[in-house]
């Protein structure tokens, strides 16, 4: 029998994505799912016989028999219903980022601190074995003391308009590489310097280029770029298929580099197999593939390790909120440096 029953609010893209990951997981199941939208609700309940469905998450919350609870939203509602899930008692897990406001990240980690409940935010980079083994080179003392860092993340430009234009892309692409910096730092940003461009205003004034350096406590700097430019021509990473609810074909382009005093070390996300034929070049970003016609890869290790961590209601060590709540912190910095056109301190 499950152990481990699963409150999934949200059932688009990623919750889709989410439920066929739990679907992978002994012991766990999703036990109900909330989403806002009627046609979303019906697909939920053709998609998972048995599994209660609500309109909203105080229906599904209110209903009970949850062990823990999964935000797959908006970005917007994030930190608002991660802390609800902390009120009823619950472990939360909430896709990224942890919120979209400096206010409601701190209440969430506050909750978490008060409640001693984790909050796991869904970072999945630090669950992919080529970033997780720079951060063991530099925790070992491989690269000696890490002096810079240098991201870049481009999406695909066919993205923009569906998904890139509903939050400030800080929070849709940046934040990743912000989460990274963070987690190699070892260290809090203390100020943050940043330019956004909307490439072609008279389509939309959401910036779809930005680029942000972050100053650490230490002097330590950290250079951030991502875009939503990559052609329609780009081998495609992300392919549609069979266990892809995604449903996007496309093109994430990400480089990370790290320089210390004893060595340095680069990611690039796109090194997986590739697949040629007269419709193009398919790779993979390895995030989630199907394996033996299942959901694999860093997003279900991310997952298995939430269940974990729910199962115990201890923090997580791999995840700490306390990081999750700077990340917003620093992405918060970058809009506001971007508007202002000058340097701004963190906040958080």
């Amino acid at each position: 029998m499950p152990d481990l029953t699963i409150g999934l609010a949200g059932f688009g893209r990623f919750g889709r994505l989410h439920a066929r990951a739990f679907a992978a997981l002994p012991g766990v199941r999703v036990g109900a799912v909330c989403d806002a939208d009627p046609a979303i609700r019906e697909r939920a309940a053709a998609g998972l016989p048995g599994v209660a469905v609500h309109a909203t998450l105080e229906a599904m919350l209110d209903a009970g028999g949850l062990d823990a609870v999964d935000v797959v939203t908006d970005e917007t509602a994030h930190g608002a219903q991660a802390l609800a899930g902390l009120e009823r008692g619950l472990p939360v897990f909430v896709e990224k980022p942890l919120a979209t406001s400096v206010e409601d990240a701190l209440a969430v980690g506050d909750a978490a601190r008060r409640t001693g409940l984790p909050v796991v935010v869904g970072y999945v980079s630090r669950f992919d074995h080529r970033y997780a083994l720079v951060h063991e080179a530099i925790r070992t003392g491989r690269l000696g003391r890490v002096s810079a860092i240098t991201a870049r993340r481009g999406f695909s430009r066919a993205w923009f308009e569906g998904f890139g234009t509903r939050v400030h892309p800080v929070f849709e692409s940046m934040i990743h590489d912000i989460d990274l910096a963070l987690w190699y730092l070892g260290a809090p940003v203390r100020s943050v310097f940043a330019h956004a461009l909307a490439s072609d205003p008279g389509a939309s004034p959401v910036p779809d280029v930005l680029a942000a350096l972050l100053v650490a406590d230490d002097g330590r700097v950290v250079t951030l770029q991502s875009n939503w430019l990559v052609p329609d021509g780009a081998a495609r990473n992300m392919p549609a298929g069979d266990l892809d609810p995604l449903e996007l074909i496309g093109t994430i382009d990400a480089q990370l580099e790290v320089t210390g005093t004893r060595g340095s070390a680069r990611v690039t996300l796109d090194d997986g197999p590739r697949i040629v034929t007269d419709a193009g070049v398919d790779s993979s970003t390895g995030l989630w593939p199907a394996v033996h016609g299942r959901v694999a890869g860093p997003l279900r290790d991310q997952l298995a390790h939430f269940c974990d961590v729910a199962r115990r209601r201890e923090p997580s060590a791999l995840v700490p909120v306390e990081e999750a709540v700077a990340a917003v912190g620093v992405a918060d910095a970058i809009v506001r440096s971007s508007a202002d056109g000058r340097a701004v301190a963190v906040r958080c």
